[in-house]
């Protein structure tokens, strides 16, 4: 808000006293009767200050002589300097005091009119009775009555001043209560959105937690389920090799229960061997008795033939036939006797041979039969291990069993958890969406507060509806924003940057070149209020609005068409989730629609009529998505023409928007 400069206030004051007629004649005239009021001032005090006691009110407020006699000072000195004529800053600072002082003291203007009545006909008396008194002829009549005007309009001129001065500093206070009544609504509102936003904010951290462990659940029971199911082919791969195992063993039971069966055999077949040589043994003595008889006999023989030879030998020339025969009977004794010494000598290598056969063969028994008890001993451990197999076999077909249900238990669980994430990244975006929607309220609250009267509003130059994009720069950091509500005076500016309320600010806008400094007289919620430094051209703001208008419906109709598309794709099969939808608030154009405080936009019939379609735009796409989700193919069909409709209607309405807007310089 611009303050008056001097020459403003020198034309008011000029007009003012035009209106009243005080002109030089009068000012004349007050300075010739100033020693006559001034002498007369005293009394007229002293009967006002006596009349004011006689009202309990009034009389409150003068509770002791001293009051009441530095009361009669002061309205002294004041009626001086007015009856001066000057009207100059020191009378008028006077003035300014003294309705200062009344309104302090709470004195409302019904006393003041009471009061300059009660004065104003004293003073009049006086006029009458000196003023009358001192001129005579035709001339009184005109002096008298220039002299009762003169006085009249100086009290009427002092009683309006002091009166406006009371309605100054009222309208003061009332503007700074009113003030700080929407400073307190809009902060109980801020509080109470900012509150609901700390629940939304733990709603979003809590859904945010909640999918983190609806997804780890998700990834242990996928885990739990791959285990249970390589659990599950470990088991079935146990059991076939349990039945393997079962089937070998019997195999080997009766392999082994065959090699005792062939072992007891043996034994059999060793003791009849351990017999055949024992009777090869005795016959190898029986022939060695026989050899024995014939090596005694050869021996006798061959003794026989000695005697024959010696015999022959006696005998002479008749005894040599038979030598010769006696010799042949000696070679063949002794040949007997070497063949029986030979048979003797075999039949000890067989005796022997015999003999350690009959050991070996009792070895071999001995090892038959303890292999035999070691058969037995394996077919008693194989029956232990049958039965073991069986328990085992029986205990992975359990297994394998409780497998196949756990499988299916964490198939089940793993489809929970999956909607328990859906669901959780619904609460997520819907609690976001719900965040978006409180700071759009708080938005659209404030401005309700502070455009609902003269008083309430900030700024008493007109609001463009605006959306540029500037360049913002607090301090040292530079950073980028969006002008949202600009006036000759200031701007909304939309902003993610910190700033503290008196903080100086500069804004530039490159492509129009302007660059203007202000200070931050709000901020909150990621929008600062800015009054300007200097004062804006008007006709530069101007322009400023109607390339914004432009530049608002064309955005707005192609953030629409692209809207429109995005859900066409979602009903032809794209993945969308209807918790993911900007409303009519957070969108670009409701984000702008919601800022508007230009009374000249508010009165047009398009940006009225915009409101309804819009919000039916985004109440259809978000019944399309709701129907998908549910199944409901036909429905989202249906839903998807209506949201086409009013797509349609919003780009008609943004035509007529344009369309209306004045294009000439609108006075602010």
């Amino acid at each position: 808000m611009n303050t008056p400069s001097s020459s403003d206030n020198c034309d008011d004051w000029a007009r003012r006293l035009c209106y009243l007629q005080i002109d030089q004649i009068s000012r004349e005239r007050l300075r010739g009767l100033r020693p006559i009021l001034l002498a007369a001032l005293p009394e007229i005090l002293e009967q006002f200050y006596r009349h004011i006691l006689t009202d309990a009110e009034l009389s409150e407020k003068f509770t002791s002589p001293e009051r009441i006699s530095a009361a009669k000072e002061a309205q002294a000195r004041h009626w001086g300097l007015l009856f001066d004529g000057h009207f100059d800053d020191h009378y008028r600072k006077s003035v300014d005091k003294i309705g200062t002082t009344h309104y302090r003291i709470g004195l409302t203007p019904r006393w003041y009119m009471a009061g300059y009545s009660f004065v104003l006909g004293l003073l009049q008396a006086v006029i009458v009775r000196k003023v009358g008194g001192l001129i005579c002829g035709p001339s009184r009549q005109r002096a008298l009555t220039e002299s009762l005007q003169a006085v009249s309009r100086a009290v009427m001129l002092d009683m309006e001043l002091a009166i406006s001065r009371y309605w100054e500093l009222l309208a003061s206070e009332r503007r700074s209560a009113v003030d700080e009544m929407i400073d307190r609504i809009e902060q109980q509102v801020t509080d109470t959105v900012n509150s609901v936003t700390h629940v939304t904010g733990d709603l979003v951290h809590s859904a945010e937690m909640m999918t983190c462990v609806s997804m780890t659940v998700d990834v242990n029971s996928q885990q739990a389920a791959e285990a249970a199911q390589s659990a599950l082919g470990s088991a079935q791969t146990v059991a076939s090799a349990a039945e393997q195992l079962h089937a070998s063993i019997d195999e080997i039971a009766n392999q082994v229960q065959r090699s005792a069966t062939t072992a007891r055999a043996a034994v059999d077949r060793m003791k009849d061997a351990r017999s055949i040589v024992s009777e090869l043994g005795t016959a190898a003595e029986d022939i060695g008795k026989v050899v024995q008889i014939i090596g005694s006999i050869a021996a006798q023989t061959n003794l026989l033939a000695l005697n024959a030879t010696i015999e022959a030998a006696r005998a002479g020339e008749a005894g040599k036939g038979f030598s010769v025969v006696a010799g042949e009977v000696k070679n063949l004794a002794n040949q007997s006797a070497s063949s029986a010494k030979d048979i003797t000598q075999r039949i000890g290598t067989i005796q022997d041979v015999s003999r350690s056969t009959g050991a070996l063969i009792d070895q071999i028994a001995n090892t038959i039969h303890s292999m035999e008890q070691i058969a037995a001993a394996i077919a008693a451990a194989i029956e232990q291990q049958t039965a073991a197999t069986s328990e085992i076999a029986r205990a992975v077909s359990e297994t394998a069993a409780q497998n196949n249900a756990v499988t299916a238990l964490m198939a089940g669980v793993s489809e929970n958890v999956g909607k328990a994430n859906r669901a959780s990244l619904a609460v997520g975006e819907s609690a976001s969406r719900m965040e978006e929607t409180l700071a759009a309220m708080r938005k659209l609250l404030t401005k309700a507060v502070r455009t609902s009267s003269a008083i309430a509003n900030r700024r008493q130059r007109r609001r463009r509806a605006v959306l540029l994009n500037a360049e913002i720069t607090l301090g040292h950091e530079r950073v980028q924003g969006v002008l949202y509500d600009l006036s000759e005076c200031g701007v909304l500016v939309a902003t993610e940057a910190a700033a503290q309320p008196g903080g100086a600010i500069t804004i530039s806008l490159p492509e129009e070149g302007i660059r203007c400094s202000g200070t931050v007289i709000a901020c909150g919620q990621g929008q600062l209020h800015v009054h300007f430094s200097d004062t804006l051209p008007v006709d530069h703001v101007e322009a400023l609005a109607v390339k914004s208008i432009d530049r608002i419906c064309d955005l707005a109709k192609t953030d629409h068409l692209a809207f429109v598309d995005t859900i066409a794709r979602a009903v032809g099969g794209e993945a969308m989730s209807a918790t993911n939808l900007a409303t009519h608030h957070t969108c670009r154009l409701g984000r702008w629609y919601d800022s508007v405080c230009d009374e000249v936009i508010l009165a047009m019939p398009a940006f009225f009529t915009l409101a309804e379609p819009h919000r039916e735009v985004h109440t259809r796409a978000r019944q399309v998505l709701v129907a998908l989700e549910a199944g409901q193919h036909p429905l989202a069909h249906t839903r998807l023409e209506e949201l086409r409709v009013s797509s349609a209607q919003v780009l008609v309405g943004l035509d007529h928007l344009r369309k209306e807007y004045p294009r000439g310089q609108v006075k602010p």
